[in-house]
């Protein structure tokens, strides 16, 4: 009978495993999202330099905003 039924903790392992594949999920959808808007800020602030004639400043903005959609 004992062979029949499966380990007592199998079925707790599954779970966790599942809730922290969700919580893994849910922070890299956060951090996307985070990222995204520095992206937005960036190029942003890089055509307002731009607008202002700071071309180095929108530059450097329009690198880092490079940057950041690389990674």
């Amino acid at each position: 009978m004992a062979s029949d039924a499966s380990a007592p903790g199998e079925k707790e392992v599954k779970v966790r495993r599942k809730r922290r594949e969700r919580e893994v999920r849910t922070k890299a959808s956060e951090a996307s999202e985070v990222q995204t808007v520095d992206i937005e800020e960036l190029t942003s602030a890089g055509h307002r330099a731009l607008q202002d004639g700071r071309a180095d400043d929108a530059l450097s903005c329009f690198r880092n905003a490079l940057k950041a959609a690389g990674q």
